[in-house]
């Protein structure tokens, strides 16, 4: 897989503009991670998202404990979508301090998840 990735990582020019291409590849095996051409896919697709996680132009076999990762991010997308429909978000500001003068120089804004099952997230 390195040689397919040092070829597609090479220049492409275009209207003479030097354009660069990277590459993330995720695969799974048959039978091994499934039965069906779908089953495979699927978990070649979640293989693809981990070989991203990691930086980009990555390969990535699927591995089991995939699964439980994008599961968990799924209920955290999902989570943060109901919280912005539901209003679930806190504005807070806190002052930046010099802690020499004791002056305040600056302000920060930070926004809070109230979760109702987690609470302050």
């Amino acid at each position: 897989m390195d040689g397919a990735r040092a070829a597609i990582s090479e220049p492409v020019l275009i209207d003479d503009t030097e354009l660069y291409v990277g590459c993330s590849m995720g695969a799974s095996l048959f039978p091994q991670d499934g039965d069906y051409a779908e089953t495979v896919m699927k978990k070649a697709d979640l293989a693809m998202y981990r070989a991203k996680d990691m930086g980009r132009n990555n390969y990535q076999f699927y591995q089991p404990e995939m699964n439980a990762t994008v599961g968990a991010r799924m209920n955290l997308e999902r989570g943060l979508r109901r919280a912005l429909r539901d209003g679930e978000f806190l504005l807070h500001y806190q002052p930046q301090v010099d802690m020499a003068s004791g002056a305040i120089v600056g302000i920060e804004a930070l926004v809070h998840w109230k979760d109702p099952e987690q609470g302050l997230v």
